[in-house]
């Protein structure tokens, strides 16, 4: 522990460092950068520019916090003082920062954004970056998709961060997420799109939000995470706030199984919009999958184009009361049958738009969903479902 105390002053003595490539594109000329200072930051520190000149900087925007060097190239770049506020937020020198070596005294602020669009960035530090003060990392590492790794204990400490929207989004180099990484977030609300488009992420580590009770979205939370094969068991248990799982595991192409009683416990949820959309290599849905979705709406889109799905659970949605829209549901997929009372108890249903459309492969008779008083929307539900034996006596506008 000694040893380790140390080492850690000795990192934050160092302050923060970072190198930057000149002449990658940026509003900034070929031979500079500029640092992403923020008005509302506060600033006393000393840069020292690895050019052998330095400068001292108490204005965000002063002259100064843009550097001219001889020639173009890349260089270290040293900061130690007072530098609370950095934000590039998609927009200024984002291209031309490569690496973070060491995080030092720096403080980020609290406006989010603070790395967003910084493709080229991947960080090397192993001290901690002190986020104590801090209440949002939404948009903090969206578009770094030169990133390699998430650290472990990134986000320790913090009892107080709400946001991780888009924490990580299109971090296409990411393969796997550190055990207990939001272990010390109890106050998170929103992990909306956090990684999203991560391509690479290949697992999810057990109880990974576990002791985050108050989130409320996880929209598009693994979305587009084309690699990832399975979901853990029990991930949602203890967050019974959430509210919606719109697009939660949306094209993830490469899954192939989903955990019984994924969302038992979610009993807020009102819509599962796309949760499982063009999931092409899921071959079944577990029983009981949606039994804790007493009051879901928007049963939209769950399973469309889910290419490999040939069956659906008996009474899957018989606990969805609420249910009243199931557009496009299922789909082009490749099911073969519809059990018999699949939206028995479904009775405020108003729109079935699309729900079993070009799914060729079913066979034998189609619910008779147009009798329903007063009838829902049906535009096209079997459309192409021609080897449905009941398929001559289906309204032309529901095929």
């Amino acid at each position: 522990m000694r040893t380790s105390l140390i080492y850690s002053s000795i990192l934050k003595t160092r302050g923060f460092e970072s190198t930057w490539k000149t002449d990658n594109v940026g509003p900034s000329d070929d031979d500079q950068i500029k640092l992403p200072l923020e008005s509302g930051g506060t600033y006393s520190f000393l840069v020292d520019w690895g050019d052998s000149s330095s400068d001292n900087i108490t204005v965000w925007n002063q002259a100064e916090v843009t550097h001219t060097y001889a020639s173009a190239g890349t260089y270290t770049v040293k900061i130690s003082g007072t530098l609370n506020g950095w934000r590039f937020n998609n927009t200024g020198d984002k291209l031309k920062l490569l690496t973070v070596e060491n995080w030092g005294d720096l403080l980020l602020g609290n406006n989010d954004g603070y790395f967003y669009g910084c493709s080229n960035l991947d960080i090397n530090a192993t001290d901690a970056l002190d986020i104590s003060n801090m209440t949002t990392f939404k948009n903090a590492f969206y578009d770094c998709s030169s990133l390699t790794s998430i650290s472990a204990g990134f986000f320790d400490n913090n009892p107080n961060i709400t946001s991780f929207e888009s924490c990580f989004f299109n971090c296409d180099l990411i393969t796997s997420i550190p055990s207990g990484l939001f272990d010390d977030n109890i106050a998170a609300t929103d992990f909306a799109h956090c990684f999203g488009n991560c391509d690479s992420l290949l697992s999810i580590p057990s109880g990974l939000f576990d002791n985050n009770p108050d989130v409320t979205t996880f929209d598009s939370v693994f979305d587009l995470c084309i690699s990832l094969t399975t979901i853990p068991s029990g991930l949602f248990d203890n967050n019974t706030e959430n509210t919606t799982f719109r697009y939660a595991f949306g094209d993830c192409y490469d899954l192939i199984t989903i955990p019984s009683n994924l969302f038992a416990y979610n009993t807020k949820v009102l819509t599962f919009y796309g949760c499982f959309q063009q999931c092409t290599e899921l071959v079944s849905i577990p029983s009981g999958l949606f039994d804790g979705a007493v009051i879901a709406t928007d049963l939209s889109l769950i399973f469309r184009a889910c290419s490999k799905l040939t069956t659906i659970p008996a009474g899957l949605f018989d606990n969805a009361i609420l249910a009243d829209t199931f557009e496009g549901c299922f789909r082009s997929t490749k099911l073969t049958s519809i059990p018999e009372g699949l939206f028995d108890n479904c009775t405020d249903v108003t729109i079935f738009t699309y729900c079993f459309a070009y799914t060729t492969t079913l066979t034998g008779n189609a619910p008779e969903l147009w009798l329903r008083d007063p009838e829902p929307t049906g535009t096209d539900c079997f459309v192409n479902d021609t080897n449905l034996t009941n398929y001559g006596d289906i309204p032309a506008d529901w095929k």
